[in-house]
């Protein structure tokens, strides 16, 4: 299994620690959201990469942002 952390986050409301990661398991790709103060895992989620599936705006507003 190989991956790659994307980001860690905390919920103001909880005070609860998560990273996000992106990992890559029987050639699918997978985001999962990892409780750090607890060891536990939150969320899994499948994830299908395609351009065509990012709207418009999106991609306009990320290639302003990436120039």
């Amino acid at each position: 299994m190989k991956g790659t952390l994307i980001t860690t986050t905390k919920d103001e409301a909880t005070g609860l620690r998560y990273g996000i990661y992106l990992i890559r398991f029987k050639n699918k790709l997978w985001i999962a959201t990892f409780d750090i103060d607890h060891s536990l895992l939150v969320q899994v989620q499948g994830v299908e990469l395609a351009e065509d599936k990012v709207p418009a705006p999106v991609q306009g507003q990320v290639r302003e942002w990436l120039l």
